[in-house]
């Protein structure tokens, strides 16, 4: 049985995306092994200077994942993963002109940590691991807003499947190329969240698809309100996906990290593609909430099993 890497089972912390493109020349042996370190605990452990050494933890107080460019890894690992998984390649055009633009990386690096200063530690030590090898090109801090809601108040991710369903939604089965492993849609959203704290709570429940107190879906559900344009069918089943979204935000600008897993790349697809009035369901209507928020970037990775990782040279050290 394929072990997965540890990422459905994040609790809501602070946390970090990394995104970065690999340097010209660059030796994937050297570069799988010096990756197996971002998991040792000069990384995931504590670095507080005023502490003994023998305090720091072997495991660490961080959660690390680690996701690779889907024809990297392909390249890399003889085709183990889905065939249907490629690169966000091209920009989302939506039918009325708005775009999920296409900002593909190589390596995707996910640290949650207990808090913002154990983050930054460990934020530091994975870009000086990789620095030999690989240019940051994107970072993007986040933290849970107060109980896990939106900025403007209504529950998020209770869409989620059940705790016994998630790996069954996420995670590829034995068997199957990629067994282990997962697909991530990785986007960055900009929201306009003084324009969506104004609507009255009526007209924000429409936009959103569920009431504001008790998150109950709407029924009927509008069929461009998010939750409406965000059930994806086939064969005439709803089909999942698991999201372990972040909030972002500074005195300018504030916004969600989107992180959907699904063993499918093309039901996460399937879902942005409907938001966007382009999908399969042949609704030409867009999600209402794209009138408040703007994606700013799009990548897709593959996230492969520790199995797949060992394989390929991956491993951190024990302590000793």
């Amino acid at each position: 049985m394929a072990i997965p890497q540890s990422m459905l089972s994040i609790v809501a912390r602070d946390e970090v995306h990394l995104q970065f493109t690999l340097k010209a020349g660059v030796a994937m042996g050297s570069l799988f092994k010096a990756l197996g370190a971002l998991w040792d605990a000069g990384t995931t452990g504590i670095a507080d200077p005023t502490l003994n050494r023998h305090h720091q933890l072997t495991g660490g107080t961080a959660n690390i994942v680690l996701g690779f460019k889907p024809e990297l890894w392909r390249a890399a690992s003889a085709a183990c993963l889905p065939d249907n998984l490629h690169s966000f390649a091209d920009d989302l055009v939506g039918i009325n002109g708005m775009r999920a633009p296409a900002t593909q990386h190589d390596l995707w690096v996910w640290i949650t940590q207990s808090n913002a200063a154990t983050l930054y530690d460990s934020m530091r030590a994975a870009v000086t691991l990789l620095g030999p090898y690989a240019d940051l090109a994107s970072e993007q801090v986040c933290f849970p807003y107060h109980n896990n809601v939106t900025f403007d108040g209504f529950a998020d991710g209770v869409a989620n499947p059940n705790p016994f369903r998630a790996n069954g939604v996420a995670i590829i089965a034995d068997g199957d190329q990629g067994a282990g492993g997962s697909t991530v849609l990785l986007q960055k959203w900009r929201m306009d969240v003084e324009r969506l704290r104004a609507l009255p709570v009526h007209a924000a429940e429409q936009v959103w698809g569920r009431t504001k107190a008790g998150s109950h879906e709407l029924s009927p559900q509008p069929e461009d309100s998010h939750v409406g344009r965000n059930q994806f069918r086939r064969n005439g089943e709803e089909v999942d996906i698991v999201r372990r979204n972040a909030n972002y935000g500074n005195a300018t600008e504030a916004g969600i990290m989107f992180v959907g897993f699904c063993k499918d790349i093309t039901v996460t697809m399937g879902m942005l593609r409907q938001m966007y009035g382009v999908g399969d369901d042949g609704v030409a209507r867009t999600d209402r909430l794209l009138d408040f928020s703007t994606a700013l970037s799009s990548a897709i990775y593959f996230v492969p099993a520790i199995d797949a990782l060992l394989k390929m040279g991956v491993s951190p050290a024990d302590p000793g």
